[in-house]
């Protein structure tokens, strides 16, 4: 399709027909160029939000020439695998998190170390946000026994922004207060030798939690809340039981039914996969 005169059909228009193509030209070009920019722009911000989360195993081997450390093989068990998040374009704040999640994996290994086993779970993955777990069970020769540890991440990759307990609860309807008792009635199905109420009821203490189409799981780590004979605990509530609590402008609110009841298995989803992306396992 040829949308410029070659010169010979150039020559061969009046003047008024040169002028009338010049002034469409002039009009048509900046449109053109608008409309590519736009695009262009448009393009960058997809692909700018697109994020997915790759596993890094480590062997021994590896963390051995790493560390500096030579550890004894037939004594020392670890296994380390950890998630990190992949991105299209460069992205300063992803690559910050991907680095605080290998620092914190790491900052475990010492000659010590006799057996840690490090290994995660995806919860929500979409342009919108993304909630990871991190477990981690570690053992120090010359300990009476090994520690666990969990520890969550949310984030929203399109606006660069971690997420916190405020940003999903409402502080005006005495969320920490209500979720904690909430947690303290369901403790008892994953601990059955009870709970460190004083160490729970703290006003500063803050529960982590980890989110799933279903569920918000508040996580605990050993001793944290409960005996250490529990292990790592995690406590899952439903979002039903948490529809009071929400904020109606937070990351959630937009999932939170006019109505007051929360219907999970049908708007949760659906409202998930048209406003926050496509979720993958």
């Amino acid at each position: 399709m040829q949308l410029l005169p070659n010169k010979a059909q150039w020559k061969k228009w009046s003047l008024p027909s040169k002028m009338t193509a010049v002034g469409l030209y002039l009009t048509v070009i900046p449109l053109a160029f608008s409309a590519m920019s736009y695009v262009l722009v448009s393009l960058g911000h997809w692909l700018d939000k697109r994020v997915d989360v790759t596993s890094v195993t480590r062997s021994l081997a590896d963390i051995e020439k790493e560390s500096g450390i030579t550890f004894n093989h037939d004594e020392a068990n670890i296994q380390v695998n950890y998630p990190q998040l992949t991105y299209l374009l460069p992205n300063k704040f992803l690559a910050g998190i991907n680095q605080e999640i290998e620092n914190n994996v790491m900052s475990y290994i010492n000659e010590y170390l006799l057996e840690y086993h490090v290994d995660h779970e995806i919860g929500l993955l979409s342009e919108n946000m993304v909630s990871l777990r991190i477990n981690q069970y570690y053992y120090y020769k010359g300990a009476l026994n090994g520690d666990n540890s969990q520890f969550a991440i949310n984030l929203q990759p399109g606006d660069d922004r971690i997420i916190d307990f405020f940003d999903i609860f409402d502080a005006r309807r005495d969320a920490l207060n209500e979720i904690k008792a909430l947690i303290t009635d369901k403790i008892g199905e994953v601990c059955e030798y009870g709970i460190f109420a004083d160490k729970l009821e703290k006003p500063g203490f803050i529960p982590r939690f980890f989110m799933t189409p279903d569920t918000i799981n508040f996580i605990f780590s050993e001793y944290e809340i409960t005996p250490g004979v529990c292990g790592g605990v995690t406590v899952k509530i439903s979002y039903d039981e948490l529809i009071d609590y929400i904020r109606n402008d937070g990351p959630l609110g937009q999932l939170k039914p006019q109505a007051g009841a929360w219907t999970a298995g049908e708007h949760f989803i659906n409202s998930m996969m048209i406003n926050m992306g496509k979720f993958k396992e």
